[in-house]
Order: C-alpha cells, then sequence, then structure tokens
C-alpha cells in the first residue's frame, strides 16, 4: 500500500495551530514537523534495510539509452552492495550511501560508483544532461511501498531546448523488490554487450540487418550499428514507397542469450523484439510469423544509411585529422589508420576543399607541412566521395602508403558521427569501400 500522507499531515499542522496559543505556535510545529521529518526518514532507510534480497531495477539513464542491469543490497551499517551488468562490473562493489533530505527526501550515493560512470559514459551529452557532482543522488517519490519503490534522478538534469520545450526528462530509477538469484542472474550478464558491438570477432565494419521469408526472398534490408556507451541501436533503411532512407533508433536490454529492444520493431507488420546470438556465425537471429531475421557482419554497408554526409566538403572547407599524440583525437579511427600515420610520419592532415590555390591535403609532423597533395573529388550518391590526385608538393616519399588509401579507385562513404565535443565543429568519418579497415575521424573547420 502507498504511504500517502502529506495531506493529513497538512491538516494536522492546521488543526494544531487552530488550537494553540500564539505563543506555543512556532515551538509546537517545529517540534512536530522535526519529529515527523525524523520518522520518514527512518521509515524509508527501513524500507531500503527491510528487503532480504535487496532491490533490482532496470536503470534508464535518459530518454537516450538503452537499460541498465542493477541490483542494490543496503546494509545496516549504512553502505550498499551493488551489482550491475555495466562495464563487466568494473564499478561495481560497496559504497557508502544516506537518506537523507533537502527540499524532499532522498537517496544519496556518497562515493563514486556504477551510477557516476555510466552517466560519464555519455561523453559530449552529460555536458547538458548530467551534473558532475561527486555524491549521486535521487530523489524519493510518493510513490513507495513494500514492493516497489520509485525515485527520481537528482544528479540528471531536465533538458530544455533554447525554445523552452523539454528534450529529456529527469530519469526514474524503480527499485522492486528482488528475489533470491537476481543478482547472480545479472553477474552472468557482465560483458555480453561486447558481442553487439560494432566489429566483435570481426575485422569486417558494415553490418546489415535483414529479414526474409519462407521463399528466401529478402522483405526488410537495413543496416544496423550499436553504440555500447548507450546501449542504442540504429538502424537505417530505404523506404520503399517514399524513396527515402529512414532512421530507426532503438534501445537494447542485454540478455543472457542476445538482446532484446525495449520497444520492438515493426517490420511489415511483424514485431520484432528479442534477437538470440548465434556463436557459430557471430550473428543474431530471430523468428517470428515464418519471418527470419538476421544481424550480421559484412563488406559493404548493403543499403545507402549515411544521409547528413551530402555535407561534407560543402558546409565546410576544411577537415582536420590528429593522431593518437593529440588530445583531439578522435577514437573511432581505426587501429589500421593510425599505424599508418605512424609508419608515414605525420600527426595531423588537413583536407582543403575549393580554395583559390585548389582542393589538396595538407601533411604536417609536429605543426610543420611538409607535403601537399592536390586533388579533384567526386561525390557519387551523397554517401561516397572519391578523391582524384592532380598533383603535389614537398616531400610524398614518406606518405606513400597512405596515398595509397586516399587515392583508392574505390574511393570513401563518409559517415557523420557524433564524436566532436564542439557544438561548432562536426565530426565525419571517412571508410575506405576497398577495404573498410581503413578508416579515419576528422573535425569540420
Amino acid at each position: 500500500m502507498k504511504k500517502i500522507n502529506k495531506y493529513l499531515f497538512a491538516l494536522a499542522t492546521l488543526f494544531l495551530i487552530a488550537c494553540a496559543s500564539d505563543n506555543d505556535i512556532e515551538a509546537v510545529f517545529e517540534e512536530n514537523t522535526q519529529d515527523r521529518v525524523t520518522n520518514k526518514l527512518k521509515e524509508l532507510n527501513t524500507l531500503l534495510l527491510s528487503a532480504e534480497f535487496g532491490w533490482t531495477a532496470d536503470y534508464v539513464p535518459s530518454d537516450n539509452s538503452g537499460v541498465y542491469k542493477i541490483h542494490l543490497k543496503f546494509n545496516e551499517n549504512n553502505t550498499v552492495n551493488i551489482t550491475s551488468d555495466h562495464n563487466s562490473g568494473e564499478f561495481d562493489g560497496l559504497s557508502s550511501y544516506r537518506v537523507g533530505i533537502s527540499q524532499v527526501p532522498e537517496l544519496v550515493f556518497d562515493t563514486y560508483n556504477t551510477f557516476s560512470n555510466i552517466t560519464d559514459d555519455f561523453d559530449g551529452f552529460q555536458s547538458v544532461n548530467f551534473s558532475r557532482d561527486a555524491e549521486f543522488q535521487f530523489n524519493f517519490t510518493d510513490e513507495f511501498s513494500e514492493e516497489e519503490i520509485v525515485l527520481l534522478s537528482k544528479s540528471d538534469l531536465k533538458v530544455i531546448d533554447d525554445n523552452g520545450e523539454l528534450i529529456a526528462e529527469k530519469s526514474k530509477l524503480i527499485l522492486k523488490r528482488a528475489t533470491q538469484t537476481d543478482a547472480d542472474d545479472i553477474i552472468k550478464l557482465r560483458g555480453l554487450d561486447k558481442r553487439i558491438a560494432n566489429g566483435f570477432e570481426t575485422d569486417l565494419f558494415f553490418r546489415s540487418f535483414v529479414v526474409t521469408n519462407t521463399g528466401n526472398e529478402t522483405i526488410f534490408n537495413a543496416s544496423f550499428s550499436f553504440d555500447p556507451f548507450t546501449r542504442v541501436s540504429t538502424i537505417n533503411f530505404l523506404n520503399t514507397t517514399s524513396n527515402v532512407i529512414e532512421t530507426v533508433i532503438k534501445p537494447i536490454s542485454i540478455t543472457e542469450n542476445g538482446f532484446k529492444f525495449v520497444t520492438p520493431i515493426d517490420i511489415n507488420g511483424t514485431n520484432f523484439e528479442s534477437f538470440n546470438y548465434n556463436d557459430g556465425t557471430n550473428t543474431f537471429v530471430a523468428n517470428q510469423n515464418n519471418l527470419n531475421a538476421v544481424i550480421s557482419h559484412g563488406t559493404n554497408p548493403g543499403v545507402l544509411f549515411f544521409p547528413e554526409s551530402n555535407i561534407f566538403g560543402t558546409e565546410f572547407r576544411r577537415y582536420l585529422f590528429f593522431d593518437k599524440s593529440s588530445n583531439n583525437y578522435l577514437t573511432l579511427t581505426s587501429d589500421e589508420f593510425v599505424n599508418l600515420d605512424v609508419d608515414d610520419s605525420f600527426t595531423t592532415l588537413n583536407i582543403f576543399f575549393d580554395t583559390p590555390d585548389g582542393s589538396y591535403f595538407d601533411f604536417a609532423l609536429d605543426g610543420t607541412v611538409f607535403a601537399r597533395v592536390f586533388f579533384e573529388d567526386v561525390i557519387t550518391e551523397n554517401e561516397k566521395i572519391k578523391f582524384n590526385l592532380v598533383s603535389s608538393l614537398g616531400d610524398v616519399s614518406t606518405i606513400t602508403s597512405t596515398l595509397d588509401i586516399l587515392f583508392n579507385t574505390e574511393g570513401f562513404y563518409v559517415e557523420r558521427t557524433e564524436e566532436s565535443v564542439f557544438t561548432s565543429n562536426p565530426s565525419f568519418l571517412l571508410i575506405n569501400i576497398s577495404d573498410p579497415s581503413f578508416r579515419f575521424s576528422l573535425y569540420g573547420i
């Protein structure tokens, strides 16, 4: 039964004030308020401690994230054991906690823990959605019972856009009384998110999401990618009716057998929700209504899935790549390309489009440009760009391996990414079509 008694408290307070003399009012009010607050906090803490096997929660830190499985076991010495499926449990363990009050009763984790690290993993997103206090705090709501406690995060913030519209609500943590096996079941999920990550146990970069019927005819063909930090998948497909590329964002929850979409995806009237991992083929599969869905890695994207790439080379006229020695290095760059810049001895690569001197690459080592290579660019089907060599200045003898990749006859796919933390400088990933293992990220300048 929900313990909602703030109205009774207000009526009782008014009654006491009406019956007391002027000299008694302040003392009676303060005494009863203090006692009531103390009793309420004790009641809430007793409820947390009362769960023999602790509490479980599906934690969703923002409107734009997937699900993290959490188990909390509160102890008499004001500590709490945290168990989760986040980051293989690296930030789990014992944390101190307290039940206190600011404007409302609150649950405060005093030390850096799993909740803190989950929000940190949102990189640039945290700067608008999460505060960075050492403590992590949740406010109690009026919704609590012996079986369920609803908390509202105090450490993440409502996000309001420039027009005053709400973009993201404060996240909720709904604790449910756990069973004896819940903590162990969560431990079994640790590390399984790696199976869903792009490039797991393969050098193949692209991923497809294909649905076929009993006649092995393809009825749905899409690209698929997964962000392990936010646990969100992105599915891009061609709408054959409108002939427009559409994008579906699907948050994911990890399961022992694979994963499931938080809300099903509708494909031709059939809902797909749970996918099982096939270790032999390194794929995720689902069968529903005589339809077979397979998510697998491949050598090509299968579908035009870079809808924003057409601004590359037009919205900005300069693009800048930093190697790993720089704090501005973008991590979607592949190790294969990193090894190129090490072997060919350059630390930055500038791409200039349509300057008075033409379009060219500038190769620099520790801030000094040592080679300039001119090109003509050909962009086809919006998402691809091909560089055609024109001429060069300076010493290009040390960068021949990189030039072979840049001027490959197939060109590059161009993907707009969210790596940049600078709002005025978007980031782009160039993926070599002949060999997608060679890919590098740049800033638009």
